[in-house]
C-alpha cells in the first residue's frame, strides 16, 4: 500500500509543480507547448507502476541502448572511413610532389629548361596498381636560336630520358609525354 501512496504523491506533486510553472509563464503563447510536454510526462508517471511490474522499462532501456549503440557505431565507422580517405589523399599528393621533384632532377641532364612536370598516380585504394605512376607529362623550353646540332643532341637526350623514366618507374613509353616548346 505504501507504493500506491508514493505513486499518488508523485502524481500530485508533479501536477502542483506544473500548475505553478504554467501560472508563472510571462508569455502565454508557449502555454500550449508546455501543457503538451507536461501531459506526456504525466502519462509516463501515471503508467510507471505498470511498466515496472512487467519489466517493460528495462526492455525499453535496453532497446534504446542498442539503437544508440548502432547509431554511434555507424557514425564512428563513417568518421574513420572519411579520415582514412583524407589521409590517403594527403599521402598521394605528397607522393605526387616528390615524383615531380625527382623528374625535374632527371630533366636537368637534357640540357634544356624544364618548364613543367606533371604526373598522374593511381589514387584508387581498391585498384591493384594503387600508388603507381600512370602518366608523365614534361614540357621543355628551347631557345629558337639554338643551332641544329644542339637540337639533335637535346632530342636524343629527351629520348633517353623517356626510356629512363619508363624503366625506372615502370611506365609505358606511350604514357610519357615530353614536349619541347621554343621561346
Amino acid at each position: 500500500m505504501k507504493v500506491v501512496y508514493e505513486w499518488i504523491r508523485s502524481l500530485v506533486s508533479f501536477m502542483l509543480l506544473m500548475t505553478m510553472i504554467i501560472n508563472l509563464l510571462p508569455d502565454k503563447k508557449y502555454e500550449k507547448y508546455l501543457r503538451l510536454f507536461t501531459g506526456v510526462v504525466f502519462l509516463l508517471l501515471f503508467f510507471s507502476p505498470l511498466t515496472d511490474l512487467n519489466g517493460l522499462e528495462t526492455k525499453m532501456a535496453g532497446a534504446f541502448e542498442r539503437i544508440t549503440f548502432r547509431t554511434d557505431a555507424q557514425f564512428l565507422k563513417k568518421e574513420i572511413i572519411d579520415a582514412d580517405g583524407e589521409r590517403m589523399q594527403q599521402m598521394i599528393s605528397q607522393y605526387k610532389l616528390l615524383l615531380e621533384q625527382e623528374l625535374r632532377a632527371m630533366a636537368e641532364t637534357v640540357g634544356a629548361e624544364c618548364k613543367q612536370t606533371e604526373v598522374i598516380i593511381e589514387s584508387d585504394p581498391d585498384h591493384g596498381s594503387f600508388g603507381q605512376l600512370k602518366q608523365v607529362t614534361m614540357v621543355f623550353y628551347l631557345d629558337k636560336d639554338v643551332e641544329s646540332e644542339k637540337k639533335r643532341e637535346i632530342n636524343r637526350r629527351i629520348s633517353e630520358l623517356r626510356t629512363q623514366i619508363g624503366e625506372y618507374y615502370g611506365v609505358e613509353e606511350g604514357n610519357i609525354a615530353i614536349l619541347v616548346e621554343t621561346k
